[in-house]
């Protein structure tokens, strides 16, 4: 086989390289992952590739430093977003090259949470630390090969492994050897892929595996699981307890409520902002920050679609300021004084914006809200369960707000899924309340004309959705730290449900967009 491997600097790199090369064709990768060129140049003709970056990260993710201090965020912020980014980039570039198998070295270290009674194995959730951009980012790195495993036609195995160890003293339970890591890597080279008669009789070349490759012995932090359904089995046993003992959160006091006053608006230049700025500043003072200035955005009037809003420049009280969200220090300036955040900011156009702004973005959001003691920020994203084949919900009828994302592969999906995940981990960590509304598609009725089909069954008029982001403000309060909702018109499709917004929010459409799917309008 040829056989692609990055990291292969790393103790466990130089073992695998070492013994794959007896019998391969290994081809080492140590270039630039965000780099779609390198990466297709180092994968072509490969029939299969190692990517040991997230385990290796392990021991180069940058110390989170001070976390109340905006200049420490941006080094943890690049850190995840160039691992997610990274394993996106390299494994597109696999498919492209036709690569049968894509093995995603990972960390048990994001499920070291749970106590150590429990006997933690794959099919547990896993609960990465927010503060550990180690674990976070190679969380993350899953999280995006996942996505793309789902629909693209190859097998991806994920390998969580305990600490490397390379040493000839006593393993300790929350380390593995690296003769049975390299063991672990073959393994998932060379093994069938199986799955139960009971759901299909189908032979499996494509989807998603996930294997804990931990050290043995009863001493071993974590279990020898569904590894074994692929032949392995350590031969170094662990001899003393694991050393990190359970993995806290470095900071677990949570932010309390307070009075909405002040709104701080990221993305506030789009027609989203546009729509919603009116609607909040009826009630509140507001702050609205884009990339670009507002009035250079008015000025230029090219709407996003017919009829679609453009952003005024506000009257005093309010205020509106240039604000890049992917600059730490700016985002946290602007949220000085805020009660509230709203963050509708959106790339969709290409891949490296795209993971910047939606990912990294969302990231220096949430830090923000943190540090500022701000406990309501909102978000909005795309609906992630619209699509279709081979993976999606296309074909479903009642898909619920809360059904597991199905992403596809365009890079603004897959990133919008990574950036709402780190807002619900930080949420979910800091007691903070993120409703996140989500959209598919936007109309303005007053211009809007029928299409064969009618509208897509998730549609809102622009004015409704501004509403809908007034009313997420409004709202006294959320039963959950991360609350996601369908926001949609009343259609009668009955494919997506707007029940949950209504309920949580107070809120109902106006519009019901009847003239878009009416036989004779």
């Amino acid at each position: 086989m040829r056989i692609v491997v990055t990291e292969t600097g790393t103790p466990l790199g130089q073992s695998l390289v070492k013994h794959l090369s007896i019998s391969h064709n290994v081809v080492e990768f140590n270039g630039n992952a965000l780099d779609p060129t390198a990466c297709a140049q180092a994968v072509a003709n490969a029939e299969a590739v190692i990517d040991l970056r997230p385990v290796a990260s392990v021991d180069t993710a940058p110390d989170p430093g001070n976390l109340s201090d905006p200049k420490s965020w941006k080094a943890a912020g690049v850190h995840i977003e160039h691992l997610s980014r990274g394993t996106y980039v390299l494994m597109r570039a696999a498919v492209e090259a036709g690569a049968s198998r894509y093995v995603l070295g990972s960390t048990l270290r994001h499920l070291e949470g749970y106590d150590q009674k429990f006997s933690v194995a794959e099919t547990w959730r896993p609960r990465p630390d927010v503060d550990d951009p180690a674990g976070l980012g190679a969380y993350l790195a899953e999280e995006t090969a996942r996505q793309l495993a789902l629909v693209e036609p190859f097998a991806v195995i994920c390998l969580r492994f305990a600490t490397i160890s390379t040493g000839h003293g006593p393993i300790a339970g929350d380390e593995v050897h690296v003769d049975d890591a390299v063991q672990a890597c073959v393994r998932s080279l060379e093994a069938p892929l199986a799955i139960s008669e009971t759901y299909s009789r189908t032979t499996l070349a494509s989807g998603w595996w996930i294997f804990h490759a931990p050290g043995g012995g009863d001493l071993s932090r974590f279990p020898v699981g569904a590894a074994r359904g692929i032949g392995y089995s350590p031969a170094h046993d662990c001899k003393v307890a694991a050393r990190n003992g359970v993995r806290a959160l470095r900071d677990t006091s949570t932010v309390t409520s307070r009075v909405i006053r002040r709104v701080t608006m990221f993305g506030a230049g789009g027609p989203l902002g546009a729509a919603t700025a009116p609607h909040l500043m009826s009630a509140y003072t507001v702050r609205l920050t884009d990339a670009r200035p507002l009035a250079d955005i008015r000025d230029a009037n090219q709407p996003q679609s017919p009829g679609a809003p453009l952003p005024s420049v506000p009257p005093l009280p309010h205020e509106a300021i240039t604000c890049d969200v992917t600059d730490p220090v700016a985002v946290a300036a602007a949220c000085e004084g805020a009660d509230a955040i709203l963050n509708l900011t959106v790339i969709r156009h290409d891949v490296p914006g795209s993971f910047r702004v939606n990912l990294e973005g969302a990231y220096y959001v949430m830090r923000a809200a943190r540090a500022r003691g701000i406990r309501r920020s909102v978000h909005t994203g795309p609906a992630l369960n619209l699509h279709d084949r081979p993976a999606g919900y296309g074909h479903e009828f009642g898909v619920p707000d809360d059904a597991p994302a199905r992403t596809g592969v365009w890079q603004y999906t897959v990133a919008k899924y990574l950036g709402q995940e780190v807002v619900r981990l930080a949420s979910e960590a800091y007691g903070l309340e993120s409703p996140t509304l989500v959209f598919c598609a936007f109309v303005n009725p007053d211009v809007a004309e029928p299409a064969p089909g009618g509208p897509h069954p998730m549609s809102i008029s622009w004015d409704d959705a501004g509403r809908a982001l007034r009313h997420t403000v409004d709202a006294p309060g959320y039963p959950a730290p991360f609350e996601l909702m369908h926001i949609t018109a009343d259609l009668p499709h009955d494919r997506y449900s707007n029940a949950k917004a209504k309920a949580l929010l107070g809120w109902a459409p106006r519009d019901n967009l009847e003239h878009l799917y009416a036989r004779h309008p």
